[in-house]
């Protein structure tokens, strides 16, 4: 389940407190006063606890994520697919940021190389801080969501390594519905289905919002 959370109370979790940055958070707060911090505990595989877990804590590859909310001029959000992916699986696009990454240089750096786009203008809508749970073990991580209207542009992927191997722009909708399949993955990628859904149901909320 996923619950609001104040940046008081985000500022006492200490799973988390080592892995994110306060004066980051902060930034955004004062580019959009009204951020939407939420909570989220998750059950997952072994396997997937021990991938993020070694991101994490073994490699230092990467601290969380940022979300890419790209609207064209008919309101539609860009999702994408990879060729290794179940059939008819779509999301938004996410890129890690580095361990010593700062924020936003980790969000140009993940358009260019998944879009091949220049920096368009983003407004930050909100950040989630997990606990994925497997047994006693708990694992943090943070998703970053930020929007940006890109009206007239077509996406290029720079970087081959992403196996994007599709592209789709989705209404409401559509993106109930992309987000209903993730929900509903068989395994091995029940758990991944479930947390990457969660981005989905934020920006559902959102556009609700108008």
């Amino acid at each position: 389940m996923m619950e609001p959370l104040s940046f008081e109370r985000a500022k006492g979790l200490a799973l988390h407190a080592p892995f994110w940055r306060q004066e980051e958070v902060e930034a955004l707060m004062a580019d959009r006063p009204q951020l939407a911090l939420y909570q989220t505990e998750l059950l997952v595989s072994q396997r997937r606890a021990l991938e993020w877990h070694n991101a994490l804590y073994r490699d230092q590859s990467r601290r969380g994520e940022v979300v890419l909310c790209l609207q064209n001029s008919a309101g539609q959000y860009l999702m994408h697919s990879k060729s290794f992916y179940p059939s008819n699986v779509y999301r938004l696009l996410t890129g890690g940021i580095h361990y010593n990454e700062p924020l936003m240089a980790a969000l140009e750096r993940e358009t260019l190389e998944e879009t091949g786009w220049q920096a368009p203008c983003y407004q930050p809508l909100a950040v989630v801080f997990y606990t994925f749970c497997y047994q006693q073990e708990r694992i943090p991580f943070f998703s970053y969501l930020f929007h940006s209207a890109v009206a007239g542009l077509s996406p290029a992927v720079q970087d081959e390594g992403e196996s994007i191997s599709a592209f789709s722009w989705m209404d409401a909708d559509e993106l109930k519905k992309a987000t209903q399949v993730l929900l509903q993955l068989p395994p091995p990628w029940e758990d991944w289905g479930r947390m990457r859904a969660v981005a989905h149901t934020v920006l559902l909320q959102f556009m609700a919002k108008g």
